[in-house]
């Protein structure tokens, strides 16, 4: 494979739960809702995944974290940031609500409550597709607080403000801003190598303090031994003067990303390149590279790179 990847440790946390509608209203005390102290088995963002410009996020609440005996709940919704933080209903998949329930050849989807022994549900899960239901979830200090309500259940759980970046692991969800410093840089040219005729690739390499693998596509014919000058846009179409977003699949990171050079090979933090440009000059063999490109989850980083880049034909 022509790409260069690197292996990487995602953890997946999935529990099987359920939730069920009524009509009264879930800000009333009721005696006869039953109180659930929960733990959080799950919390994953997902980024776009119903691609409608809103952030997607999956939560589990379980009543015995360590036996998973009991009842859960899980719940899909989408937040208008990266923050989860605020009150969401049943709704159409827009900021501020949560995806009804279904249950479609023996697998759950949505938002729903099941009774589970051992991790396996012991009864006809219980679907959440009304207006009854209300999620809760506010900072208090280092922890979220997390409520879940309907007419039936109440569930109380609090955890670590954290999330796990299902969709982009190893980038942190929180935002920030660095210039990315590089002391050498490489590149492989493969030329029309998908032969889909209208564009040549080069993969590139920059090393120093950080590391940065850039996946690359200039106008069709351009040369074997030096990338042509001009400003390339992040975009997946694979265009002339285009950068291939960063992605992750199959535990694999593919180019376009910036990590932290840990002792030259160990990944610790990725910055999957999800927007912007970079302006690649050569004045006498001498690359100016600059620009600025937006992470996966809105990190901004600053390239100004001066010196070589020696490029070798793949082909």
């Amino acid at each position: 494979m022509k790409k260069s990847l690197f292996t990487a440790f995602a953890i997946l946390a999935l529990t099987l739960v359920s939730c069920n509608s009524g009509n009264n209203n879930p800000e009333t005390p009721d005696p006869e809702r039953k109180h659930i102290d929960a733990g959080v088995s799950e919390f994953s963002w997902h980024a776009d995944a119903s691609q409608n410009g809103t952030n997607s996020f999956h939560l589990t609440l379980i009543e015995d974290l360590v036996d998973r005996n009991g009842y859960s709940v899980h719940v899909e919704f989408n937040a208008a940031t990266t923050d989860p933080t605020g009150e969401y209903v049943i709704g159409n998949g827009a900021a501020g609500t949560m995806l009804k329930g279904s249950y479609n050849d023996e697998t759950l989807y949505g938002t729903y409550i099941v009774i589970l022994d051992g991790g396996s549900y012991t009864e006809t899960p219980e679907i959440l597709d009304g207006s009854d239901c209300k999620l809760s979830i506010e900072r208090m200090g280092e922890n979220f607080v997390i409520t879940f309500v309907n007419d039936k259940y109440e569930f109380k759980a609090s955890c670590e403000a954290r999330v796990t970046n299902e969709a982009f692991p190893s980038e942190p969800m929180e935002a920030t801003n660095f210039a990315a410093k590089f002391g050498m840089g490489r590149a492989l040219y493969y030329g029309d190598f998908y032969g889909h005729g209208v564009s040549d690739e080069y993969l590139i390499d920059f090393e120093g303090d950080n590391y940065a693998s850039i996946d690359l596509y200039a106008p069709l014919n351009s040369p074997d031994n030096a990338i042509p000058d001009g400003t390339y846009t992040i975009s997946p179409t694979g265009a002339p003067g285009t950068i291939t977003p960063g992605s992750y699949e199959r535990g694999y990171f593919d180019p376009s990303f910036i990590y932290i050079a840990i002792g030259g090979q160990t990944i610790s933090t990725v910055w999957y390149m999800y927007s912007g440009s970079l302006t690649f000059e050569n004045v006498d063999g001498v690359y100016h590279v600059t620009g600025s490109v937006i992470s996966a989850c809105g990190s901004q980083i600053t390239i100004d790179y001066s010196g070589p880049i020696d490029v070798e034909s793949y082909l």
